[in-house]
């Protein structure tokens, strides 16, 4: 996939003032303050000193589905695997100017699952499913990050000047996700035409994370970024590149839904549900210079309650779908 991208300039030379909005849409009229470059009205046309602009992304996956009929119940076992992989070459600044850029990202990913529930035969007033799930999930991630590579005095070359901004970012990390949970549901009829159901689920989550951020010369062999000076790491007060930062999270938490759906008639169904979700939170990954940067991410809690009306009228030929709903996030 080929990037394009323009670096929409802030500053009216001509006015000697920042631009307004309406100038800055009309690509022509202003330049970037930093590089003094202007752009072209054309959208097709960008000025940019990485000629390779590209994401490659590859993805793979497989499933697999086995029922197995018990007498009154099914057993039903899913397994699953997918892997990806992202390599990302990209002129941050969008400019000819060689300012900001990446010139190096590469990310892999392999995630499994296996999933295993029991439920009951049979359109019955009682149906009931329960089942266990597991997760692995191991990402890898290296970025690269060129600050300021116009100003190296020998192009091509390492280059290392800290105290002037013109630096080399590398952000490395490794993390490791284990998530299991068990969870069970009811449907019952309660009386002709009314059913409740009841669902509850517990989640572990874990996630192990291996972390570090370093600086170095720009213009590296190869793009890659020689590890001189620690930014992120076990001791990032020392700047010496040390171990990486091990960090263990984990998260806990009930889940559930409580609902009730009632046919008015053959032709109208009325429901009422209440929903508690929640997703595991982590590390700010995006992390680069600032040990503040590197926080915790709390995990997110969701409850939903729904209403509803579903109605096929004039024999099925004309159906209207109606509902209200409220998020406490």
């Amino acid at each position: 996939t080929a990037y394009r991208g323009k670096q929409g300039g802030t500053f009216n030379p001509v006015a000697n003032r920042p631009c307004t909005g309406e100038e800055v849409l009309q690509l022509t009229t202003c330049i970037n303050p930093l590089t003094g470059l202007g752009e072209t009205a054309n959208l097709n046309e960008a000025r940019t000193n990485v000629l390779d602009n590209f994401e490659n992304l590859d993805t793979y996956g497989g499933r697999l589905s086995v029922d197995w009929n018990i007498g009154g119940a099914t057993l039903t076992a899913i397994t699953a695997y997918v892997w990806n992989r992202r390599e990302l070459n990209q002129d941050q600044d969008m400019s000819a100017a060689e300012i900001i850029s990446s010139p190096l990202w590469r990310e892999r990913a392999r995630q499994f699952s296996q999933e295993v529930r029991l439920a009951s035969a049979g359109d019955t007033d009682f149906r009931w499913i329960v089942g266990a799930f597991y997760l692995n999930e191991n990402l890898n991630s290296f970025t690269n990050f060129q600050f300021l590579g116009a100003f190296n005095p020998n192009p091509g070359q390492p280059f290392f000047d800290p105290a002037n901004s013109i630096i080399g970012l590398g952000r490395r990390y490794t993390q490791k996700t284990d998530s299991t949970a068990l969870f069970a549901q009811a449907d019952w009829e309660a009386v002709p035409d009314l059913t409740l159901t009841a669902g509850f689920r517990y989640t572990w989550d874990t996630k192990d994370l291996n972390f570090i951020t370093f600086a170095g010369p720009v213009g590296a062999p190869g793009g890659e970024v020689v590890p001189t000076v620690g930014l992120l790491d076990a001791d990032p007060a020392s700047f010496a590149v040390d171990d990486p930062i091990v960090t263990q999270d984990s998260f806990n938490r009930p889940t559930w839904r409580l609902a009730a759906a009632y046919k008015a008639n053959g032709d109208t169904l009325l429901y009422a549900s209440y929903n508690r979700g929640f997703r595991s939170g982590g590390r700010n990954s995006g992390a680069l210079t600032a040990p503040i940067e590197f926080s915790r991410v709390d995990a997110e809690r969701n409850d939903a309650f729904e209403v509803g009306v579903k109605t096929d009228l004039l024999g099925r030929r004309l159906r209207i779908n109606t509902a209200a709903f409220y998020y406490d996030y």
